[in-house]
């Protein structure tokens, strides 16, 4: 099974939310679904080679403006001004310009410019600057294109950061044991226990190399079947080694972390000592929350394999006929029941009876056709833990450890390892695993002629001793409480929630409404009850991957040992816990699986008490990588904003120009109405009027759109006074035309001497005497120039006035 799959298995919420790891304002994100962000990309890129054509409606009307000049100008100055005011996209105007540069490369002999190379260096002047603009535009905004997909905010491996929905968080707590239905809760309970502690075991073993200096979570995914890439931090521990001083360290060579010389390694070093570091909720477990909302933790693991002698020894089971040996490092309190079915606590005054050596490994020489070891032989943890509460051994504690392994400021565990007939091919110098010169039999190979011995270890039970500890802080000003065992932590921590330690412990001794930090932290608290989080819970997982050495456990024999074989087991149990501290926020907000709610009198379901520990809920941050996209609200706001005021402005520009107080405005300036003038009669639609008019085709008139006063030049389109109109097209003659060639009526452009081409005949128009070059017939004038067309009938003679003032005298 996918280990990601079995894992998440949650609704993601689809919305705006804030991303707080990159703050307020830059950390808004929306995440859609892959299809709906699909389309949104598309869309925004669409939008955004739509603005590039209103950008360049822009650009190109202060360029015509800045061009525009009532002096007398060359026909490639007219020609880019025309070109200026009939574009509507870069390309269109980049592709116009270049034609006309290539066509004008060549100029006549008898040019005033005098030799070619002169005359081409004019050209690049007069075409460069505004072709130059819409290469610009273009490249700008075809970059804009191609970002706007990185508008997500995945990393370079396609992974998006989302919430998980939390509208059934909580989780179950207890089963009440009243009836014959509590059964089948019991089976729910331990069925979904099971599925997370094994998630977590796959996940710590593909995912986590807790001995390794070397492990980034870009490596940690190579060549495994799971996926890794699904919490916020995928290795709580990939920072080994950075040298942080808040960052997670691993010391192999620590002091004993008991006195009274218990430790088989030594006082001064060579035991176990593993440290998370401080863990933020935020950046490390994923619950998204401002800097002043967050919550660390820290959690040590202090172990050394303990010696065993005058700890231990030999009894016989006179019923059985079977050695034991015993191992004291405490009493056990024990429950028993009377004959009335009533529970009382047995005090015994040991701590392991486990079946002695030979009994574990028998004499395997009465079976010469076996090895004597079965291939389901496998290794025993019992464990044995004691609580710590205000310094001392808690009440409630089934297990309480002798002086020399009691520890005030932490809680003691023991984790016996029994080989129980397990083989050993190898010696090796492990303290724990103590696999001794003892041969305990031979191995024989398939032939069954040769084989080798085995050896067995030096010790019925194995013990080793750890110190769990843990601490909390307020993650913005790192005030802590105590390094100190688990209640004594959350006690000592709980005035830096706005809390009470009475209140920390029962809810009911709140006084008042909590403040946002005290709710944050007894829900933060709470989780981690749940998950009975503590490392000395490992060992006992009904799961195959209890100890490291195991993944070489072949048919009862034990390979690949190596001299601190106990320390790789360890910190894999470590790897283990900080996997199920990370699955245990997740399986939070996904609320308990369908099924509890059936069951209200027997399961109960702590949920959210309060909007804040409500807010904890719906922001569970977890990765996803394909099925969701997370898009950066302020980009996307910084594109459309930007872009609508783009396209609002190259709308606005003509018609404010038009006004009829741009006089008031414009008339100081120097060709000011006559850029304007320019403006509206290079339109491509008023020079098509001009052109049937000298030929005396229709009856024209500008309409303007209402902007401004009443036919205004600035957004007025040419129409005939009589609808209905019908006339011949400009192309006099368009039979026998041939591909391609296009003349002039009185001119040598398109036909070269010694050309016998047909080609069509567009006449050339003199505007202001009205007459053309082939003479044709004409129509009564109708009063139809450059000055009505661009303004309408109401322009008056003193504003024509003022342009011819304007323009050059001769």
């Amino acid at each position: 099974m996918d280990s990601a799959t079995s894992i998440v298995n949650a609704k993601v919420y689809t919305g705006i939310w804030v991303n707080w790891s990159r703050g307020p304002i830059m950390g808004s994100t929306l995440t859609l679904t892959r299809q709906n962000g699909n389309l949104l990309i598309g869309f925004t890129a669409f939008f955004i080679g739509f603005i590039a054509s209103r950008a360049w409606r822009i650009i190109s009307f202060a360029l015509h403006r800045y061009y525009s000049t009532p002096e007398a100008r060359d026909a490639l100055h007219h020609q880019r001004q025309a070109v200026l005011r009939n574009s509507e996209t870069p390309g269109w105007s980049f592709w116009t310009l270049t034609q006309i540069a290539w066509a004008w490369r060549r100029p006549s002999a008898q040019s005033q410019h005098g030799p070619g190379h002169h005359y081409r260096r004019h050209v690049l002047a007069v075409v460069m600057p505004t072709l130059l603009a819409s290469v610009v535009c273009m490249c700008a905004f075809a970059v804009a294109s191609g970002f706007s997909s990185q508008m997500t905010t995945a990393d370079a491996g396609g992974v998006e950061e989302v919430l998980i929905d939390g509208t059934n968080c909580g989780m179950v707590t207890y089963a009440v044991q009243s009836d014959t239905a509590v059964s089948k809760v019991d089976l729910m309970l331990n069925r979904e226990d099971s599925r997370r502690r094994n998630d977590a075991v796959n996940y710590a073993q593909q995912c986590y190399d807790a001995t390794s200096k070397q492990n980034q979570p870009s490596d940690i995914n190579a060549g495994g079947v799971f996926d890794c890439n699904l919490f916020v931090r995928p290795n709580l521990l990939s920072q080994i080694g950075s040298g942080g001083p808040q960052g997670p360290s691993i010391n192999t060579d620590a002091p004993c972390p008991f006195t009274g010389g218990l430790c088989q390694t030594g006082d001064s070093a060579g035991n176990l000592l593993l440290d998370t570091g401080y863990i933020d909720s935020h950046e490390h477990l994923g619950l998204n929350s401002p800097k002043e909302a967050r919550i660390s933790m820290r959690q040590t693991y202090h172990c050394a394999p303990l010696r065993t002698e005058g700890f231990k020894e030999d009894v016989k089971d006179e019923k059985d006929g079977i050695t034991y040996t015993r191992y004291n490092y405490g009493p056990i309190i024990a429950k028993a029941f009377n004959s009335s079915g009533h529970e009382n606590l047995k005090i015994q005054n040991y701590t392991l009876n486990i079946r002695g050596l030979d009994a574990q490994y028998p004499d395997p020489t009465t079976r010469k056709e076996s090895s004597g070891v079965s291939e389901s032989t496998n290794f025993l943890l019992p464990v044995y833990q004691s609580q710590t509460f205000n310094g001392t051994i808690s009440k409630g504690s089934r297990y309480i450890p002798i002086p020399q392994l009691q520890r005030s400021d932490g809680s003691v565990e023991v984790i016996f390892l029994v080989g129980n007939g397990v083989g050993f091919p190898d010696q090796t110098a492990d303290p724990w695993y103590r696999v001794s010169n003892t041969t305990a039999g031979n191995f024989y190979a398939i032939t069954r002629k040769d084989s080798l011995p085995y050896y067995r270890p030096a010790e019925a039970a194995s013990p080793m001793g750890c110190v769990e500890q843990f601490q909390f802080c307020r993650s913005h000003d790192m005030q802590c409480g105590p390094l100190a065992a688990w209640l004594d932590a959350i006690v000592g921590a709980a005035h830096l929630f706005d809390l009470t330690p009475e209140a920390i412990m029962n809810s009911e001794n709140l006084e008042g409404e909590p403040t946002p930090l005290a709710s944050r932290f007894i829900w933060y608290t709470q989780i981690l009850n749940y998950m009975s989080l503590t490392a000395s819970m490992i060992p006992i997982f009904p799961s195959s991957g209890k100890l490291s050495s195991q993944d070489f456990l072949q048919r009862g024999f034990q390979l690949g040992l190596s001299d601190a074989q106990w320390q790789r087991d360890i910190s894999q149990w470590w790897s283990t816990w900080l996997s199920l501290l990370q699955i245990g926020f997740l399986d939070t907000a996904k609320g308990p699986p369908k099924g509890f709610d059936d069951y209200p009198e027997q399961v109960v379901i702590a949920r959210p008490a309060d909007g804040h520990m409500q807010d904890m809920c719906y922001n569970q941050k977890v990765q996803s990588r394909g099925r969701h996209v997370s898009f950066s609200m302020f980009g996307l706001c910084f594109v459309f904003v930007a872009g609508c005021l783009i396209f609002i402005v190259s709308y606005l520009l003509e018609p404010i120009f038009a006004l009829d107080w741009r006089r008031l405005l414009l008339r100081k300036v120097k060709g000011g109405d006559f850029k304007n003038l320019e403006w509206d009669t290079t339109d491509v639609l008023h020079l098509q009027a001009l052109s049937f008019h000298s030929k005396g085709h229709g009856t024209w008139a500008p309409r303007s759109f209402g902007i401004g006063s009443e036919g205004a030049g600035i957004g007025s389109v040419p129409v005939t006074t009589e609808p209905g109109e019908v006339f011949e097209p400009l192309i006099t003659s368009w039979r026998g035309v041939d591909d391609g060639k296009l003349g002039y009526a009185g001119s040598k452009v398109g036909s070269e001497k010694g050309s016998t081409d047909k080609v069509a005949v567009v006449e050339v128009v003199d505007i202001e005497a009205q007459t053309t070059t082939t003479n044709p017939p004409r129509r009564q004038d109708t009063g139809f120039s450059l000055s009505t067309i661009a303004t309408g009938s109401t322009y008056t003679q003193g504003r024509e006035k003022d342009i011819l003032e304007q323009s050059p005298r001769t």
